[in-house]
């Protein structure tokens, strides 16, 4: 199912609502909230063993590029109309 980037949110189908937000919660959302994590452990770090900090520090950085690629090949996806609806969704 292709996504017509030209339209208004207000146009969009309740499908094609449902299949990005879906895609955002169970990755984007999912996957930052892991990075939080990871920063609030690093900031325990600081007192407790500033060695590991640096370590902790660069798996957040490639966390949220990871991130970042994944939300530009859902972008992509979502331009070339390769995006795939939830099972029980009609096109």
């Amino acid at each position: 199912m292709a996504f017509d980037l030209t339209r208004n949110a207000s146009e969009e189908t309740p499908a094609e609502r449902y299949a990005v937000d879906m895609k955002l919660h169970d990755e984007t959302i999912q996957a930052l909230y892991g990075v939080s994590l990871r920063l609030q452990a690093a900031a325990d770090l600081v007192n407790e063993a500033p060695d590991a900090l640096p370590g902790e520090l660069d798996h957040a950085i490639r966390a949220i590029d990871n991130v970042i690629a994944d939300l530009r090949d859902r972008i992509e996806d979502v331009a070339s109309g390769d995006q795939d609806l939830p099972p029980g969704y009609l096109t």
